[in-house]
C-alpha cells in the first residue's frame, strides 16, 4: 500500500513537472490548400451542359483565383502570423523560411500571398512607402518531376490504384452510386462512370456555387450536401484506399517532414535556422496528409485548408504536434494521432507512423515513363487521371518542341 501510494505521488510529480516545464518551438511545416477559384481548364471539371461552359471567368481565367479566393489566402497568412508571430519574429530572413509550391497559378498566387501577410516588411526592409509589401523567393518544379506534391501521377502509386479500383470492396462502394451516375450522365451530357468524374463535377459545381453563380436545378438536390458528396468521400476513400497507397500518396509529404525534423534535432547545418516551411499545393494534398496521419474524416478540405506539423524542443527532447486549419471558418484543431498523443515525441512519431513512411525506393518514381504505356492503354486507373499525366506529357513535348 505504502510504495503504490509512493508510486503515484511520483507520477503526480512528473506529470506537474512536464505540464510545468515550457516547450520550445523549432520548426513548423505547413501544407495549405490554394484559395477560391473558377472551374478549371482541365477539361474534366466543365461539362457539355455547364450553363457557364463559355464563360472565360476574365480576367482571372478558367482555373484561377478569384478576388475571395486572394483575400482568403491572406486571411490565412494572417492568421500564420497571429499564431506563430512571436516565433518567427518580425524580420524576414531568408535562411528561416522555405516556399514551395506545385506549378500551379492559382497554387503560386495562393503562396505569394499568404508569403505577404506572413511577412510585410518591417524597418530597414520598408522599401516602399506606399506598399506594405516585400518579395519573398518561392520555388517550384514541373509538374513531371514533383513526387512530392503530386505523387498520385506516379508509376507505382497508379499500379496500386488500379488494384484497388479492382477489388471487390471498391466495386461494391462505387455500385452504390450508380442510379446516381446514370442520372448525372444524363443531366450533364457527359458519361459519370466512377468517383473520379464525379470528383471533377463536385469541383466544377463547388467553384461555381463559390462564385455566387445559380446552378442547375438539378444540382441543388444532392449539392453541396447529399449524395454527390458521398461520391465524392469515396474518391477521398479510393485515394489512399490502403497503407501502400497512403505511403505512395501522403507519405511522401511526411517522409520530408520527418527527414526535416530528425536533421533538425541533430543539428544539422543544412537545417538548423530555418523555423518555417511552407508548401502550397491543392486539397488532395491536405487530405493525403491527414490520411497519412490517420486524421482524416470524410470531407473535401475548404480553400485555405491547412496542416500544421511543429516541432518542439523540451530539454533535449524533440516532440511534435499536430494542427488542423479548416479554412473555414479560420480556426484551428489540435489534433492526436492514434497511438501517439499531443505532443508526441519525434521518436515514438517516427514509430507509430513508420508503415506509412515511403523508403527509398518507395520515392523513385519516372513520370515520364508512363508515356507509352498510356499509348497502349495499359495503365487501368481512372480515366480523368490518365487525362492529366498526358496533357502534362504533351505540354513537355510541345515545349521541347518550342525550344529545339
Amino acid at each position: 500500500m505504502v510504495l503504490v501510494m509512493k508510486s503515484t505521488f511520483l507520477t503526480v510529480i512528473l506529470v506537474v513537472y512536464f505540464s510545468s516545464a515550457q516547450a520550445v518551438l523549432k520548426l513548423v511545416n505547413v501544407v495549405f490548400r490554394h484559395g477560391d477559384r473558377a472551374p478549371d481548364d482541365n477539361g474534366l471539371e466543365i461539362y457539355p451542359n455547364d450553363p457557364y461552359k463559355n464563360n472565360p471567368f476574365e480576367p482571372m481565367r478558367l482555373g484561377g483565383l478569384t478576388n475571395n479566393g486572394k483575400t482568403r489566402e491572406y486571411q490565412l497568412g494572417e492568421y500564420l502570423r497571429k499564431h506563430y508571430g512571436d516565433f518567427l519574429g518580425d524580420t524576414y530572413h531568408a535562411s528561416e523560411v522555405s516556399a514551395g509550391s506545385t506549378n500551379s497559378d492559382r497554387t503560386k498566387m495562393s503562396l505569394q500571398l499568404v508569403l505577404a501577410a506572413l511577412y510585410p516588411p518591417k524597418g530597414a526592409q520598408n522599401w516602399n512607402t506606399g506598399l506594405n509589401w516585400q518579395p519573398i523567393p518561392a520555388t517550384y518544379v514541373p509538374r513531371l518531376d514533383d513526387n512530392l506534391m503530386v505523387p498520385e501521377e506516379c508509376p507505382k502509386y497508379l499500379e496500386a490504384r488500379a488494384r484497388a479500383e479492382a477489388s471487390e470492396e471498391f466495386k461494391n462502394k462505387l455500385k452504390v452510386f450508380e442510379p446516381l451516375m446514370q442520372n448525372l450522365t444524363t443531366e450533364t451530357g457527359r458519361e459519370i462512370k466512377n468517383s473520379n468524374d464525379l470528383y471533377f463535377l463536385w469541383f466544377a459545381l463547388m467553384s461555381e456555387y463559390a462564385m455566387n453563380l445559380t446552378l442547375p436545378n438539378w444540382a441543388y438536390a444532392i449539392f453541396p450536401t447529399g449524395k454527390l458528396l458521398d461520391g465524392i468521400n469515396l474518391e477521398y476513400d479510393i485515394f489512399s484506399f490502403n497503407d501502400e497507397m497512403k505511403r505512395l500518396n501522403g507519405g511522401m509529404l511526411l517522409r520530408k517532414f520527418i527527414d526535416d525534423m530528425v536533421l533538425y534535432s541533430k543539428g544539422d547545418k543544412s537545417i538548423v535556422e530555418r523555423k518555417i516551411e511552407l508548401y502550397s499545393g491543392h486539397e488532395t494534398n491536405v487530405a493525403a496528409v491527414l490520411q497519412v496521419l490517420g486524421l482524416y474524416y470524410p470531407h473535401p478540405p475548404e480553400y485555405s485548408s491547412a496542416v500544421f506539423v511543429e516541432l518542439h524542443e523540451n530539454d533535449g527532447v524533440y516532440s511534435v504536434k499536430v494542427k488542423y486549419y479548416k479554412g473555414k471558418p479560420s480556426e484551428h484543431k489540435e489534433m492526436t494521432i492514434k497511438g501517439c498523443g499531443s505532443p508526441c515525441t519525434l521518436e515514438n512519431f517516427r514509430k507509430v507512423l513508420a508503415h506509412v513512411t515511403p523508403s527509398d525506393e518507395d520515392i523513385r518514381c519516372d513520370k515520364r515513363s508512363l508515356a507509352s504505356k498510356i499509348a497502349k492503354n495499359e495503365i487501368h486507373v481512372a480515366s480523368g487521371i490518365i487525362k492529366q499525366i498526358r496533357d502534362a506529357l504533351d505540354k513537355e513535348n510541345k515545349i521541347r518542341g518550342t525550344l529545339q
